[in-house]
């Protein structure tokens, strides 16, 4: 009975998951902390887990954690602007799904949404969108095109903030950035990761707001699978800031 009591309190704060103390890393190694948020009545969960020593929140599921979960609050954990970064996990037939992970080092409105698109926190997610277009195929310059989240096409994909022109984006024409629509448009939740460098001189392309800085051969991959609309984003979720 006192065994059973010690378990119903057992507890983990925020702030010692983020320090990553020996108890909080054996807890989650464990598979026992869960992040969850609570929308009208409903709890939706986010499973944590520790990958090369960093935690990894991934995308939030629509179904309530187990009883003997230690739970911690969505905004707890998971920084509410940029700078941070976040990943995206590609697949495609005969390829497992291998991680990107992006750098968003600016606090900007397409940084913050593409936080929110990866955690899941305003319902739309990237995870299980597919890959939907590849522009200047094999030229300097390439890039793939996601994120329609409500569609799958290219066709869609709404912004959920408003302003997207709103502070500081940056010009690019390197392998590895990531950029998007800069204005809110009815696509504006869409983006592209650039695959091959720009010749010099060439026009770099405006609205970046992130770069790839693990995993850029992941993309360059995807972006010769043909077709490719095959290759999808399995997973994503945040890195979470440890102290």
């Amino acid at each position: 009975m006192a065994a059973a009591a010690a378990s119903t309190m057992e507890s983990v704060g925020a702030e010692e998951l983020l320090r990553l103390t020996q108890r909080a890393r054996d807890l989650v190694e464990a598979g026992r902390v869960l992040a969850v948020q609570d929308v009208k009545g409903q709890r939706r969960h986010a499973r944590i887990s520790l990958e090369d020593g960093r935690l990894h929140l991934y995308s939030l599921q629509d179904t309530p954690p187990s009883p003997d979960a230690l739970i911690l609050q969505m905004g707890e954990v998971v920084p509410a602007t940029p700078p941070c970064e976040v990943f995206l996990d590609l697949s495609w037939p005969g390829s497992e799904a291998r991680r990107v992970v992006v750098s968003l080092p600016r606090n900007n409105p397409s940084g913050r949404q593409f936080v929110l698109l990866c955690s899941g926190e305003r319902g739309a997610c990237y995870a299980n969108t597919k890959m939907h277009m590849v522009v200047l195929e094999g030229e300097p310059g390439e890039c793939v095109w996601g994120g329609d989240y409500e569609n799958n096409t290219g066709k869609g994909g709404a912004a959920l903030l408003p302003e997207l022109d709103v502070l500081e984006y940056w010009r690019s024409g390197k392998a590895g950035a990531v950029g998007g629509p800069k204005y809110n448009l009815p696509r504006g939740a869409q983006f592209s990761i650039t695959t091959k460098d720009q010749l010099p001189g060439d026009r770099e392309f405006p609205g970046m707001f992130g770069e790839v800085v693990s995993g850029l051969e992941v993309v360059q991959e995807a972006a010769k699978h043909d077709p490719i609309t095959e290759v999808t984003v399995e997973q994503c979720g945040v890195l979470l800031p440890q102290q």
